[in-house]
């Protein structure tokens, strides 16, 4: 089924296909109104101060998913050394269940290899029952059940 995939580093040609995708996740989630990123925005954190980075998944000629991650130090003094943390999975509607959030997957964990950090860190809506079975389904996924999830806003 992904024979034909290739996953690749985003480059900014991609932008309004990230922020497509970007902006179909909080549709489908529901959360529509909690979505404040702009083009501009998106633009400023992914290429020129490169806080965040995403592989695309491309079928054929055709721009079919993506995700988005950058690396955290969070919890290093619990860690012996840094992570990834994949910020969101998206595979557009007529290229699921294809196998190429597998691969994207995939292609987060060699580059976590390669870039020497210690795990791959994500959240996954409860109620996202997709992306809940494709996490069950993979290796060495543990859901982690001692923490609470919060945050401060501050602007």
């Amino acid at each position: 089924m992904t024979n034909n995939i290739e996953i690749r580093l985003a480059l900014p040609q991609d932008k309004e296909f990230i922020y497509n995708s970007l902006s179909d996740i909080v549709v489908e989630a529901g959360v529509k109104d909690r979505f404040s990123l702009t083009k501009e925005s998106l633009e400023k954190i992914m290429f020129f101060d490169k806080l965040v980075e995403a592989f695309i998944a491309v079928k054929g000629n055709d721009l079919a998913g993506l995700a988005v991650f950058s690396v955290t130090h969070r919890n290093f003094m619990l860690f012996n050394k840094s992570g990834l943390y994949l910020h969101d999975i998206y595979i557009l509607p007529k290229y699921r269940r294809q196998g190429i959030a597998t691969k994207l997957i995939d292609k987060l964990k060699e580059t976590a290899k390669e870039r020497n950090l210690g795990r791959i860190d994500f959240m996954v809506l409860k109620n996202n029952a997709a992306g809940n079975q494709l996490y069950d389904a993979l290796p060495d996924v543990n859901e982690v059940d001692y923490i609470k999830y919060m945050r401060i806003k501050v602007d």
